[in-house]
């Protein structure tokens, strides 16, 4: 598959930031969709790297006690997972944008 091109990922930010106001802000199981959409948006506009995203990951897997288990700034899974998806499409691994996985949750 192809990397998009600048055009491609300029309209893809496009598209998330105006699906961040036409979704729901948190799942059932509370995670924070917005988070998730802004996390995709700085994966497109920095370019962010895999090793990038995952220094910006909060593992679940933490021990309680570990000083970054409670650092606000971290990704949560769920950012995490959005955030590669982001990536993936931009290096080309997935030809479907990001976007399209949030319009089932759009508001009616």
């Amino acid at each position: 598959m192809n990397n998009p091109t600048q055009k491609q990922i300029n309209n893809e930010v496009a598209k998330l930031e105006k699906l961040k106001g036409k979704i729901q802000k948190t799942s059932a199981f509370g995670d924070n969709h917005v988070d998730a959409i802004e996390a995709q948006v700085r994966v497109l506009k920095e370019r962010l790297t895999d090793q990038q995203i995952e220094d910006k990951s909060h593992h679940e897997d933490e021990d309680e006690d570990d000083e970054h288990a409670e650092d606000e700034s971290l990704w949560k899974q769920n950012v995490r997972d959005a955030a590669m998806d982001a990536r993936n499409w931009l290096t080309g691994q997935v030809k479907e944008p990001p976007s399209k996985g949030w319009l089932s949750l759009v508001k009616k």
